[in-house]
């Protein structure tokens, strides 16, 4: 990478100092030597981003007017910017990067005070005096397009339809941007040139200056959004104000100032930014993020300052609950204590299912008597849910059979039995005597 690191006597335009009013710093260069444009007569300078450092005296005894800064710098020296300049700054960054740039305190006046435009989009000369340095155009990441400097723009060519007897011309150099919403027309522009803005479909405001005197043909032909328009003057001064248009009488119906059809808003500022306003709003759940669009509008028309997304984070089950274990029955599972959300009907913790509990059975009562042909039966019920158990009763025995219950069985039974305890006793006996 290049750096230019000389002190002005060792410059290589220490000859032609007095000449140079404009400086451009090519991309590639990483520092600005000390001294290197001390006392040349620079009124405006763009510097790239890939200068990381301004060193000590830089800009001293220039006359700098305009200065374009992309972002990247880091460091700015003591006395870099020191002459008591009204400095306006464009910057290709935000504001927060801006503050990151350490610049030095010591005798850099006309940087710290310097009117600063950040997050320019694009910029670029748009006069139409001498070499057409004499104003400036920058857009903004908002949408807004501000025209500064002194004298009368540069006359255009719109590129979107063939005119008859008009010749040819270039178009403005912000016409490939469809998303500029208002333009900014600052104190000391006398001439907004010829269609400068025409067929600009998503222009919705304009922003006049009392220093305007003449407003070209086509310059705000054809602008179907334009809806506003804020002039710093008074009614009979806007009335002083020449709106262009078709000179020739055949093409009235296009180069017809919108201008004209807009309401206008006489001794007013550049829009006033209201409280910021939800929209696109998509609640936020216990376990989902929200979003919403943080919208700013201007407080007498609808023009949209800022529109910025925003993310909330999930709620997190704010009104979880601690909820107590519950029994078991016979018939019903009963639950472990746990943590429930009745945002979501979620649980969050614990809530096991619990084992069933045992039935709480009385006694066996018979509800069918057994007999010889048939078996009986017998139940019992559980006194917490109702649950009944049955099992059967044996069959009675046959009659006549032993153990039937009846006379002749028993009386049968008897006779066998002291026989047979007689006959057990002498074969007791006989074994004994042998």
């Amino acid at each position: 990478m290049m750096e230019m690191d000389f002190e002005w006597v060792n410059t290589a335009w220490c000859p032609y100092r007095n000449q140079v009013k404009s400086v451009v710093i090519e991309p590639g260069v990483t520092s600005i030597g000390m001294a290197a444009f001390f006392n040349c007569p620079v009124t405006r300078a763009v510097i790239p981003g890939t200068v990381k450092t301004i060193e000590n005296s830089a800009f001293r005894g220039c006359k700098l007017e305009v200065l374009f800064m992309e972002n990247g710098i880091e460091t700015i020296d003591v006395a870099a910017f020191p002459d008591d300049t009204a400095l306006t700054v464009f910057f290709k960054g935000n504001e927060a990067q801006w503050n990151q740039i350490a610049i030095d305190e010591g005798y850099n006046d006309s940087l710290l005070n310097a009117n600063i435009h950040y997050n320019v989009v694009d910029l670029g000369y748009c006069g139409g005096e001498g070499d057409g340095t004499n104003l400036i155009w920058t857009l903004d990441n908002e949408g807004t397009l501000t025209i500064s400097g002194t004298g009368a723009m540069a006359d255009y060519m719109t590129s979107q339809i063939q005119i008859p007897f008009m010749p040819a011309g270039d178009p403005a150099p912000w016409e490939s941007y469809e998303n500029i919403k208002a333009v900014v027309v600052e104190e000391g522009v006398t001439t907004i040139g010829e269609f400068a803005f025409f067929a600009n479909k998503s222009l919705k405001a304009v922003v006049l200056s009392t220093g305007l005197s003449v407003v070209k043909v086509g310059a705000f032909s054809n602008c179907s959004a334009l809806q506003h328009v804020f002039y710093a003057g008074s009614a009979e001064q806007w009335q002083q104000i020449t709106i262009e248009e078709d000179t020739l009488g055949i093409l009235s119906s296009i180069f017809q100032s919108s201008l004209k059809e807009a309401d206008i808003h006489y001794n007013a500022a550049w829009h006033t930014p209201g409280e910021p306003v939800r929209e696109n709003e998509v609640a936020a759940a216990c376990t989902t993020a929200g979003s919403y669009d943080e919208v700013v509008y201007c407080t007498q028309c609808d023009y949209e300052f800022s529109r910025t997304p925003v993310t909330v984070d999930p709620l997190n089950h704010p009104n979880a609950q601690n909820i107590a274990a519950t029994a078991s029955t016979c018939k019903e599972h009963g639950f472990a204590a746990g943590v429930y959300c009745p945002d979501c009907d979620t649980w969050l913790s614990g809530h096991e299912a619990l084992p069933l509990a045992a039935h709480s059975f009385g006694d066996w009562a018979v509800t069918q008597q057994p007999t010889a042909d048939r078996t009986g039966t017998e139940t019992r019920t559980c006194s917490a849910c109702g649950e009944t158990e049955t099992r059967s009763i044996d069959k009675l025995p046959q009659p006549g059979q032993p153990g039937d219950g009846g006379n002749n069985g028993g009386f049968l039974d008897t006779i066998r039995d002291f026989f047979q305890k007689i006959l057990d006793f002498f074969k007791n006996l006989f074994s004994w005597m042998r």
